[in-house]
């Protein structure tokens, strides 16, 4: 086998490798036989330089978290929901999910014991620009178990172990990245305890210091979902514009009304003054023909 290699040309963007396989072969008709080679040619044909790129790249996060214990097993999820019927959750196919400011972004959590008789708490929740739970820019939609987004609403649920909730969505102002994660921390704790975190609800955060752990089981984890990101709305774009051109439009009108107005009293003005006349209509100017102002005889009512 023989391998040879060339360029096409001195200016050409190609690389062509070429191989040659020979081999030899046997011609026989049973008395006689001879012996001849056969040739195969192919070749390879590489660019020399090329670009290479991809999109943006942002990382998933898994909706699941599931902590084993001397308890049990919890199962903790969290999943964003096209509809608010809480039916259809995106995929990790389908992200990054995009919305537009003030769209509604819907999503649940659920949790899964192999112990019965326990309840879901949301504690915290906020979005971030990135990944990082603990990055510097971000929103609380829950704190301390109380709602802080004033979009917020929660949906009911007809598992104690599951919430669902909704929100406007929005962006982060002097952010280069149009993305937004979710961070929720949440628990389960027994059912009808009166000592437990759940069962406290929302509590100021000076309050939730002083607090001690509460009797049974309290289950904590952290959940992420994302990113969603922010896409701009061409229809809100085209509304805008309209409201922007009708608005200079009658700037525009007012603007000339003013100026007609001013002029014709400054013309005016400059009239001789006549002397008013009871009775009588006590106009001093009108406009003449060729737009020229002129004055006139006062006249009865």
């Amino acid at each position: 086998m023989l391998l040879f290699f060339r360029q096409e040309n001195g200016t050409s963007n190609k690389i062509i490798f070429t191989n040659e396989i020979t081999a030899g072969a046997v011609d026989s008709d049973g008395i006689i036989s001879r012996s001849g080679a056969v040739r195969w040619t192919f070749s390879c044909h590489y660019v020399r330089d090329d670009t290479v790129s991809t999109g943006p790249l942002f990382p998933v996060p898994a909706p699941s978290v599931i902590i084993i214990n001397g308890e049990g097993t919890f199962t903790f999820r969290m999943e964003l929901y096209r509809t608010d019927g809480f039916l259809q959750p995106y995929s990790q196919g389908d992200f990054p999910v995009e919305v537009g400011v003030n769209d509604q972004v819907y999503f649940g959590i659920t949790a899964e014991a192999s112990i019965s008789g326990l309840v879901l708490f949301v504690e915290n929740c906020k979005a971030t620009p990135t990944s990082n739970k603990d990055d510097p820019t971000q929103h609380y939609i829950i704190q301390d178990g109380c709602e802080t987004d004033v979009t917020l609403r929660e949906y009911p649920s007809e598992e104690s172990t599951s919430a669902q909730f909704g929100f406007s969505a929005f962006k982060f102002n002097n952010n280069p990245q149009p993305y937004v994660y979710l961070h929720c921390d949440v628990m389960v704790c027994l059912e009808n305890n009166g000592g437990s975190r759940c069962d406290k609800g929302c509590v100021g955060a000076r309050r939730r210091r002083r607090e001690t752990a509460g009797a049974g089981i309290e289950e904590r984890t952290s959940l992420v979902q994302g990113p969603i990101v922010l896409v701009q709305d061409s229809d809100t774009n085209g509304t805008l514009n309209i409201w922007i051109a009708v608005v200079a439009s009658v700037a525009v009108g007012l603007a000339v009304v003013v100026m007609a107005t001013v002029g014709c009293l400054w013309l005016c003005k400059r009239q001789k003054p006549r002397k008013d006349v009871e009775g009588h209509n006590n106009f001093v100017c009108t406009l003449k023909r060729g737009g020229k102002v002129g004055p006139v005889n006062s006249a009865p009512y």
